[in-house]
């Protein structure tokens, strides 16, 4: 173990030295760049965060990371409010919400007809033969589908 491994020093490789200005002043990939932003360690995290100012001043964090690489912009492009006009982001961020719900919705689905299923077993075989019938008597979802 070195001396720099003992203090908790990290090694940083000369292909991100630049990343601080490529986030402030734009580069190729096609991101604009940012004045307002920097790139800064969280202590608490270790993480890597990118912070800007809003129109008010207000601190914001743009992006995090593990790794300090190209991808830091790529996410910067990703989440930019600038592209067409900030509609992109704000419909990307319904329709991605919006399919998480129906994916939750369809588990739920999907674990009220396991229980309904598993619940019609146990009637059938407590009292069914009282009505002398095997088919389900009671639902657990709403009929209606809904």
């Amino acid at each position: 173990m070195t001396v720099a491994d003992r203090l908790g020093y990290m090694e940083v490789p000369t292909d991100v030295l630049d990343i601080g200005r490529r986030i402030r002043e734009g580069d190729e990939t096609g991101w604009p760049g940012d004045p307002t932003m920097g790139l800064y360690v969280n202590p608490a995290t270790g993480m890597f965060e990118v912070i800007g100012r809003d129109a008010r001043g207000d601190e914001y964090v743009a992006t995090t990371a593990e790794v300090l690489d190209h991808r830091i912009i790529l996410q910067l492009i990703a989440g930019d409010w600038r592209r067409d006009g900030g509609r992109d982001v704000v419909a990307r961020t319904i329709a991605h919400n919006e399919k998480l719900h129906a994916a939750r919705q369809a588990e739920l689905a999907e674990q009220a007809a396991e229980v309904a299923d598993r619940i019609h077993f146990a009637m059938v075989r407590d009292t069914g033969h009282l009505y002398g019938q095997n088919r389900r008597l009671y639902a657990v979802t709403d009929p209606r589908g809904k």
